[in-house]
């Protein structure tokens, strides 16, 4: 289900705000959102790139754990 506008700054807002660094403990830092936000659009700009090294990465997983 895709998040409509007012709901992304909804989402946004509470990030900023620190509702969500409450939930997690009471510490998040800043750098720990901004890297999660910047890994986030890059997943949503190049889903096929993201799909590919999942796939690459499940293989040679998959390739390591079989020779074990």
């Amino acid at each position: 289900m895709a998040m409509n506008d007012a709901e992304e700054r909804g989402t946004n807002d509470s990030i900023d705000s620190g509702t969500l660094r409450e939930a997690a403990g009471g510490y998040l830092p800043q750098r720990t959102v901004d890297w999660g936000r910047a890994v986030t659009e890059f997943i949503a700009e190049h889903p096929e790139l993201c799909l590919g090294i999942a796939l690459a990465l499940g293989v040679a997983i998959g390739v390591v754990v079989k020779r074990r």
